[in-house]
């Protein structure tokens, strides 16, 4: 198939805690795979060499140079693209600080985000000289995939993957434009996503070779779509014409048949 509409970009974010009350934090700084509309969540864990407070928040914040825009901040806002979006993983009691981004946008591109566990914000605090931008996690928002060749009149397939991070509500993939069996597969990948596989299998004819497959990813809150032209490669002859002028006027053509071959739209 011939891909259309490819779509990838990353995210990076950027996961740095600066502690005055806490000691140790422990960062699961690997990379993760999510998909545009889906969610994804960072990992984050934090721990006390004294006793814990019972008010201790935490909180996100966006990197940047100047200014401490809040991503995640319990009850106030925050800035307008992540409004709504964001929330927190586990118990702050059982020292859990992850955050769950959800409904993935390419504004996010590129966007690094921070920690900062404590009981007041981090404005309350003299920053100046901290830098906050120590060690990443970065994330691969995935595309969708179609891939497959079929031969005419022999039973072929077609599938459409995606990769994800959302085991809260993983994405409903179909792959349409042509009558078949489809079959989905979900599997979990070693770096903790997951791959969803939609598998066409269908006996193509002629009249399918060019037509428009569309694979969909549906999710609670939109979906969104990819699209690639299905070639189907065909038994065909080689004929070869020798054509002979005579000095009489003559014309002869000798017709040659070679053994059959497979033809696709990418050999012509």
């Amino acid at each position: 198939c011939k891909k259309q509409n490819k779509k990838r970009f990353s995210i990076f974010f950027v996961v740095y805690c600066t502690f005055f009350a806490c000691s140790v934090v422990t960062m699961d700084l690997i990379t993760i795979t999510g998909l545009k509309g889906s969610c994804l969540i960072i990992p984050c864990k934090f721990s006390y060499k004294n006793s814990q407070p019972n008010d201790l928040q935490v909180m996100w914040y966006l990197y940047q140079i100047n200014g401490f825009p809040a991503v995640f901040k319990q009850g106030e806002n925050v800035i307008s693209k992540f409004d709504g979006r964001t929330s927190l993983i586990g118990s702050v009691v059982e020292q859990n600080c992850s955050l769950k981004i959800e409904r993935l946008e390419m504004s996010h591109n590129h966007d690094r985000l921070y920690p900062w566990i404590d009981k007041n914000a981090i404005t309350s605090y003299h920053t100046v000289g901290h830098s906050f931008y120590d060690g990443s996690t970065e994330l691969i928002v995935s595309e969708l995939n179609i891939i497959g060749t079929p031969r005419v009149g022999e039973q072929g397939t077609v599938s459409c993957s995606v990769r994800h991070a959302c085991i809260f509500a993983p994405p409903t993939v179909t792959l349409n434009g042509i009558p078949g069996k489809d079959r989905i597969t979900d599997t979990l990948t070693p770096n903790n996503t997951y791959t969803i596989v939609s598998n066409l299998t269908f006996i193509p004819s002629l009249s399918d070779d060019g037509k428009l497959l569309t694979c969909t990813a549906q999710f609670i809150s939109g979906e969104f779509s990819t699209s690639a032209t299905l070639t189907v490669k065909r038994e065909f002859l080689h004929v070869a014409l020798l054509i002979k002028y005579s000095k009489t006027n003559q014309l002869t053509m000798l017709c040659f048949q070679n053994r059959r071959s497979i033809w696709s739209r990418f050999s012509r």
